[in-house]
């Protein structure tokens, strides 16, 4: 004679809800922002950086600073969202479009040189679609070029997570914040 295990019928109607507890679907995506702003250093302009909202847990947004003016996408929302800067971004940015350009044929290179040499100013309507997305090519790569070159750095204390003072709360929706580095 068999023996069989009797089954609670209480427990068995917990197993489909415990299994789909699991499987609720979609994960619910942290809720993110644009925000824009200005960052001043000793009362003038930041120059150049990168810059940084980080949540803590993993979410971050991020933008640049240009002339103490910035545009962050993807900022998390909520309390204590940390702000740091880095120029370790940009830099990245700049040597993939320097090595873009640098791996174009020498005939599509150069073209403001070119034209100078001849006299000539550019007129961009006369360009074809290619010369025109190669002149801009050209043009990204040394405007941020000069950008880097010119960078100062962030003083220390604002260049890393772990150890920026700057902490903030950012709202949906929220547009401006004025940041404000001192020594």
């Amino acid at each position: 004679m068999r023996k069989t295990l009797a089954r609670p019928p209480a427990l068995l109607a917990l197993v489909p809800a415990l299994l789909l507890a699991g499987c609720s679907g979609k994960e619910k995506k942290p809720e993110t922002t644009e925000v824009n702003g200005t960052v001043t250093y000793r009362g003038q302009p930041f120059p150049f950086s990168g810059i940084v909202f980080s949540d803590g847990k993993g979410q971050t947004g991020r933008g640049q600073v240009v002339h103490g003016k910035f545009i962050a996408r993807d900022v998390p929302v909520g309390d204590g969202i940390k702000v740091y800067f880095s120029t370790k971004d940009l830099q990245q940015q700049y040597e993939q479009m320097k090595q873009q350009y640098d791996r174009l044929p020498p005939e599509r290179k150069d073209m403001k040189k070119k034209a100078e040499a001849m006299g000539k100013a550019i007129n961009e309507a006369d360009l074809k679609p290619q010369q025109k997305e190669d002149l801009k090519l050209e043009e990204a790569v040394e405007h941020m070029g000069k950008m880097i070159a010119e960078a100062i750095p962030a003083p220390q204390k604002y260049t890393s997570e772990k150890e920026t003072p700057l902490k903030y709360k950012i709202a949906k929706g929220q547009s401006d914040l004025d940041i404000v580095l001192e020594d």
